[in-house]
């Protein structure tokens, strides 16, 4: 909100100076490596971005994967109905429309996200005692892992596509992927182009 911004705002006034905040995505996958491979192309008429991550893996706070749903009972939980609203307004919304800008000389008229679930089997126990990157406990029928898939269009005809596959550990029910893995596909003339970039081998 705007008492929240208001504290950095005067803050940087003071210091002479700004805050820049960043990541992978947002902040670099539509706005820089995507945006620099349709430079391959003349015309481009959709883009898909695929991410998968391993939250255990990262070693992400419970916190945190707490209100993106994990753990919890499947469907609209308090905290993802506010990360609804959220996403209606900032984060991949964002970045996608500094692609769309960039492509087509216009911000998207429509986006829209729908997330699903994949729950456990089994309650997961996850331990840093016992070597898990994260202390967190799954209840079986609970969420174990999470597909969300956000669009943007552009002319009323879909144009820009992310998909996230998130899971805990090897709880992975996305078969054959690993962490921090990257797919992009780009259609478009006179070049379409497929890009995978992949975690180290094991």
């Amino acid at each position: 909100g705007d008492a929240y911004a208001k504290r950095f705002e005067e803050a940087c006034k003071k210091g002479k100076s700004c805050l820049y905040g960043t990541g992978e995505n947002p902040g670099f996958w539509f706005e820089r490596e995507i945006l620099t491979l349709t430079g391959m192309c003349n015309q481009v008429d959709f883009v898909e971005l695929r991410e998968y991550c391993d939250c255990e893996e990262s070693g992400t706070a419970t916190e945190f994967l707490t209100n993106f749903g994990f753990s919890l009972p499947p469907g609209k939980t308090p905290q993802m109905q506010v990360l609804d609203r959220v996403w209606d307004k900032h984060y991949y919304i964002e970045s996608m429309n500094v692609l769309s800008l960039a492509l087509w000389g216009k911000p998207l008229d429509k986006f829209d996200h729908e997330t699903k679930e994949h729950v456990a089997e089994e309650e997961l126990v996850f331990d840093k005692k016992r070597g898990n990157s994260i202390d967190m406990v799954v209840p079986k029928g609970h969420t174990k892992a999470k597909e969300a898939h956000y669009r943007g269009y552009v002319d009323g005809k879909l144009k820009l596509s992310l998909r996230g596959y998130w899971w805990l550990g090897k709880s992975n029910p996305f078969v054959g992927k690993r962490d921090s893995t990257w797919e992009i596909d780009i259609n478009g003339l006179p070049n379409s182009l497929k890009c995978a970039l992949l975690p180290k081998p094991q």
